[in-house]
């Protein structure tokens, strides 16, 4: 699973340098113009891109075939993927109202794509490696889980499920906190970073110092470009786009949910002996909501004969 690669290009960008002085001048055209208007195409269809630069939606796609995709939905992805790098929420979702459908339209849109990104990590996801990272980090002494903004909450769920297997396991909140974690891990440490595209500044750092200090890494970002894929020692790659202003974290979950099943079957013995004190706490315990019993009808009092 680990990766390299230059952080400061996409998917897309690789196989057009790599097939450019192979394309004719009329393909460079189209995928220049396509590239070049990316607030306007990027939400095309092959139809729709061949309407637009007046051919047909065949040779949209046999220009994508040039460029070794197997059909046009694969290039379709990286060429949003791109577009997300280089921009930000605001211009993703003011483009949308350009082009608005209807909020029924980018609803179905939006639950498709989370189907389709969680259909591309089952795919992708080598479940051999993820039971070895698993196994890794059952095996550390403490577990720290980094991540920035909204991808704290993903930490926050990796770390809570882990402890609930008896992991040391945490997710700072804050910068400062986050640093005295990281200072604490050593060898036998594990730390886990969260983070995607351009990556938020603290996860980046925060593999870079446990690595200094002999600390396991494990990275869940979305492409082997990331800075955080090329510094970790293990990644879990996962899709993120979204069809809309938010990103997709379906994936993410799915990955962060087979990561803590592998952790569980490291030690299957033990899970269960952790675990076997919630199986009365399910039952009995107090945290549950319980309707309240009905009160009891009063008894009818006897007359005096």
């Amino acid at each position: 699973m680990r990766q390299a690669g230059n952080g400061q290009d996409s998917a897309l960008m690789r196989r057009i340098a790599q097939t450019r002085a192979q394309l004719s001048d009329g393909r460079r055209q189209l995928l220049d113009g396509i590239l070049g208007s990316l607030d306007e195409t990027v939400f095309l269809s092959s139809r729709e891109l061949a309407t637009r630069f007046d051919t047909d939606a065949a040779t949209i796609v046999r220009t994508t075939q040039a460029l070794g995709y197997s059909q046009f939905a694969d290039f379709a992805r990286d060429l949003r993927s791109h577009f997300l790098t280089h921009v930000n929420p605001y211009r993703i979702m003011a483009r949308e109202v350009t082009v608005h459908r209807g909020a029924a339209f980018h609803v179905q849109a939006c639950l498709d794509r989370d189907f389709d990104n969680v259909r591309v990590t089952r795919e992708r996801l080598d479940p051999a490696a993820i039971a070895a990272a698993g196994a890794r980090l059952y095996r550390s002494r403490q577990v720290v889980v980094v991540a920035g903004d909204l991808e704290h909450s993903l930490a926050a769920f990796l770390a809570y499920t882990l402890s609930a297997l008896s992991l040391s396991a945490s997710a700072p909140a804050g910068e400062g906190l986050t640093l005295h974690r990281q200072r604490a891990l050593g060898r036998g440490d594990a730390l886990v970073a969260i983070g995607f595209r351009r990556c938020l500044r603290v996860p980046v750092e925060a593999v870079q110092a446990a690595r200094k200090a002999g600390a396991y890494t494990l990275a869940i970002t979305d492409a082997p470009t990331t800075p955080l894929a090329r510094l970790a020692e293990t990644s879990l790659l996962v899709p993120i786009e979204g069809e809309s202003f938010a990103s997709s974290y379906a994936p993410t979950m799915a990955a962060i949910n087979a990561l803590a099943v592998a952790c569980a079957h490291a030690d299957p013995k033990n899970t269960l002996k952790v675990l076997k004190p919630t199986d009365e706490e399910y039952v009995h315990g107090p945290r549950w909501y319980r309707e309240p019993m009905p009160p009891r009808p009063a008894r009818a009092r006897r007359g005096r004969q």
